[in-house]
């Protein structure tokens, strides 16, 4: 029987080692990979065997649903999600993107052991807590603010615009001509009843979409 490759993507040596060490003590018949970035991985996953990867948000970078969208352009590969974000919409947003997985973290040795035997099964795992919290959301809120409606690519657009970041910076970041993100910005005023960006950074934080 092969053994299963696990690729983790972190720009964090250290966690990296306790990951790898945690596994080996609980999985002995996984092997690793490791590189820094999304853009790294998309690259390494067409030239060698992956059979799941476990990463830290952060090592997205901005343009996650990008860097996401090409790590499985090739593969349906199953990602898990290791974070501390408490950003609900985001973390549902990803899931919806294509991860297999969320995690919170620190977690419980058993917990993440767990989470990753089912995502190298092809199989869905969300943390208990934010399981929990997810659907506590969904039945108080039911989703009714306007940002649930916006599309991936508009919720990320308005991610960065919220952060204070340029049309060109943004565009940039996307592979997007600076036109088409100033059309998104418009769409995306329109939907939220705003009328500049100060009133949407200000929505931003008023619903925790941003620190």
């Amino acid at each position: 029987m092969t053994t299963p490759v696990l690729l983790l993507v972190s720009g964090f040596p250290l966690w990296n080692y306790a990951v790898k060490t945690l596994l080996h003590d609980h999985l002995a018949d996984v092997s690793f990979l490791e590189v820094k970035t999304a853009i790294e991985a998309a690259k390494l996953i067409k030239e060698k065997q992956v059979d799941a990867v476990v990463m830290l948000p952060v090592s997205l970078e901005e343009n996650w649903m990008e860097a996401l969208t090409r790590m499985l352009s090739n593969h349906n590969l199953p990602i898990l999600m290791m974070g501390k974000s408490n950003n609900l919409t985001f973390i549902v947003r990803m899931l919806q993107s294509g991860a297999s997985g969320y995690i919170s973290y620190p977690a419980e040795v058993k917990e993440l052991v767990n989470a990753v035997q089912r995502v190298i099964k092809n199989e869905r795992f969300i943390s208990s807590d934010l399981a929990e919290q997810i659907v506590i959301n969904q039945i108080d809120e039911k989703n009714e603010d306007p940002h649930h409606f916006l599309s991936n690519r508009e919720y990320q657009v308005m991610i960065e615009l919220a952060k204070g970041k340029k049309l060109k910076e943004i565009a940039d970041s996307n592979f997007l001509s600076d036109k088409s993100i100033s059309t998104y910005r418009s769409r995306i005023l329109k939907k939220l009843g705003l009328e500049n960006n100060y009133q949407l950074i200000r929505y931003a934080l008023q619903h925790g979409l941003i620190d």
